[in-house]
């Protein structure tokens, strides 16, 4: 995992069939995680497989993605094997998420607001934001 002058490299995997951003407990390390009332109230996610997931609370991590955009992005802390963005968060924040062919247009996050789009990659049929993550709360 790269590191560099306080920040840490990260994939997160966009993923249109999660009702939330999920990552494991530790995936932010130094960022708080917060008690909610789905973690309060034993909220259970399941997984692709079947099994049973609990939430374990919330974090809201610095990211930079690898075009230099700086964002807080809220993710629900859970037994997950790595960090995944929703989709339906993504877009009920004020964006678009396209998907398409790496070798023509590229797929993206596009802000509707502004039309910016922060590029995401495409490693053996899965799309991924590429960013950069700040160790600990500022």
């Amino acid at each position: 995992m790269e590191q560099k002058d306080g920040w840490k490299a990260i994939s997160i995997l966009i993923d249109s069939g999660a009702s939330d951003s999920v990552a494991p407990a530790g995936t932010f390390p130094g960022v708080p995680i917060y008690e909610t009332t789905a973690s309060k109230g034993n909220l259970f996610y399941t997984a692709a497989g079947g099994h049973i997931i609990r939430n374990e609370g919330m974090c809201r991590p610095i990211i930079r993605t690898t075009d230099g955009n700086g964002y807080v992005m809220s993710f629900q802390v859970a037994g997950v094997s790595k960090a995944l963005g929703a989709v339906s968060r993504i877009a009920g924040a004020g964006n678009r998420v396209i998907f398409d062919d790496p070798n023509t247009v590229g797929s993206c996050i596009q802000n509707k607001r502004t039309g910016k789009c922060t590029p995401l990659r495409q490693h053996n049929g899965v799309y991924y934001l590429d960013a950069w993550v700040r160790w600990g709360w500022p």
